[in-house]
C-alpha cells in the first residue's frame, strides 16, 4: 500500500502502472476498469503536481517563461517554437531539458500553465 505522493511518483517512475496495484487492491486480471483508470490519473496527477521542482525543471522553466514573454504570453505558440527548436537552446538549458524525464517536463508545464 502507497502511503505518500512522493511513493506514488516513485512507483510511476520505475513503471508501476496498473492503477490497482497504485491502490493497494489485489487484482486477477491486468485490465483496467475506467474507474480504475481514472483513480490512477487523479493520484498520479496530484503526486506530480505537488513534488518541488528540481534545479533542472527550474531552469527549463525559466527559460519557458522568457519564450512565453516573446511569443505574446501564448502558451501553444511557445510550446510548438521550443518543440521546433531544441537545437538553438542553450547548453545549460539543453543539458537540463535532456536530462528531464516526461513526468518532470510535464510538471514544468503545468507550473508555467498554472497562472492561467
Amino acid at each position: 500500500m502507497i502511503e505518500t505522493k512522493q511513493n506514488i511518483f516513485e512507483e510511476v517512475l520505475n513503471g508501476y502502472y496498473h492503477a490497482s496495484e497504485l491502490l493497494g487492491e489485489a487484482t486477477d486480471t491486468p485490465a483496467l476498469t475506467p474507474r480504475d483508470k481514472r483513480d490512477y490519473l487523479k493520484r498520479y496527477t496530484a503526486a506530480i503536481i505537488k513534488m518541488p521542482l528540481t534545479a533542472n525543471q527550474n531552469r527549463f522553466l525559466r527559460y519557458l517563461i522568457n519564450i512565453l514573454e516573446d511569443h505574446n504570453q501564448s502558451i501553444l505558440s511557445t510550446l510548438v517554437w521550443c518543440g521546433n527548436h531544441v537545437n538553438v537552446m542553450p547548453v545549460d538549458v539543453k543539458l537540463a531539458y535532456r536530462a528531464l524525464s516526461d513526468a518532470e517536463k510535464n510538471q514544468v508545464i503545468y507550473e508555467l500553465a498554472l497562472p492561467f
